[in-house]
């Protein structure tokens, strides 16, 4: 008898392993809602099976985040999640588990999967039905120029402590019938220190724009303009950001994709090192009578109000 029962267990055994060895993982594939700067939602996750059972289920771990999704036909779909971006991130890390209705691990996997962010120079197609979007180059500038009405443009001057960011791009016509671009009118940038900023509103102090600086800087969106198949139309979107920081990202309602301008996203060390340099450049304006030695203990009784663990390194 308790042979049988040996032959009985070593049979449930087997047949369990046997299970897991047939379960697989194939693919998992993302659709995205919308890429922010410092956020992302995800349409539909979805990961394809093999071998499944009923009963059997997936859990979805993304970070610190677990979910729990039945299956069916053959694949496990998780809807409608939104997830933090770190600057700089171009991928994020789904690991999928599947169980037996008692919980018994069957297989795993983790898969990277990337997220829509684009260099210069890359195309982003059908933004507007036939229409794609590129942008084409960057540059920190203290004057930015914007069109009031058709053939007239305004010039303004960046504010004493900030800068101008003009980001130019085209609209192509890849179609077969004319077609209008869309008119972009709103984004976001980030910067070296982490900050995010809006897309400029035009505001300060305008004056008549030269020709030259008409075409060193655009000015004009590139929206609402007809384009004969084929055609081309350059346009730019401006930002104005403080003149210590360095653009690293921007987003453009309108377009799925972010764009990487090339720069490194910050890290905790330079943040902290930036911002002490600030602060010494800021003592040694405001109190100009006091000699090195002062304004150095000055300097490290400041730092040891706004970061306690600094120890004098």
């Amino acid at each position: 008898m308790r042979r049988w029962w040996s032959w009985i267990a070593l049979s449930v055994l087997l047949l369990a392993g046997l299970k897991s060895l047939a379960v697989e993982i194939r693919d998992c594939k993302a659709i995205f809602d919308y890429i922010g700067l410092d956020r992302f939602k995800i349409e539909h996750l979805e990961v394809t099976l093999e071998g499944t059972e009923k009963g059997d289920y997936v859990v979805f771990t993304i970070g610190d985040s677990r979910f729990k999704v039945e299956i069916s036909n053959g694949k496990a779909t998780l809807t409608w999640l939104e997830l933090h971006r770190e600057i700089g991130q171009n991928s994020f890390v789904v690991h999928v588990t599947v169980r037996d209705p008692y919980g018994e691990l069957l297989a795993e996997k983790s898969f990277e999967l990337k997220l829509p962010v684009i260099a210069i120079g890359e195309s982003v197609q059908n933004v507007e039905d036939s229409i794609s979007w590129t942008p084409l180059w960057w540059k920190e500038s203290r004057i930015a120029a914007y069109e009031v009405s058709e053939g007239v443009y305004y010039a303004v001057t960046a504010k004493p402590s900030m800068k101008f960011i003009i980001l130019a791009f085209e609209f192509r016509n890849n179609g077969k019938s004319p077609e209008e671009t869309p008119y972009l009118s709103y984004g976001q940038i980030t910067t070296s220190k982490g900050y995010i900023f809006p897309i400029w509103d035009g505001s300060g102090e305008r004056r008549r724009a030269t020709e030259k600086e008409v075409s060193e800087l655009i000015g004009s969106s590139g929206g609402y303009e007809e384009l004969l198949p084929g055609e081309t139309t350059v346009g730019c979107a401006v930002f104005e950001i403080p003149k210590d920081e360095e653009p690293v990202e921007i987003k453009i309602s309108g377009v799925l994709p972010i764009i990487s301008l090339g720069k490194k996203p910050p890290v905790p060390e330079e943040v902290v090192k930036e911002e002490m340099r600030s602060l010494l450049e800021s003592l040694s304006l405001r109190f100009p009578n006091l000699g090195p030695d002062e304004l150095l203990s000055l300097f490290k009784e400041l730092l040891k109000e706004q970061w306690p663990f600094w120890e004098g390194g």
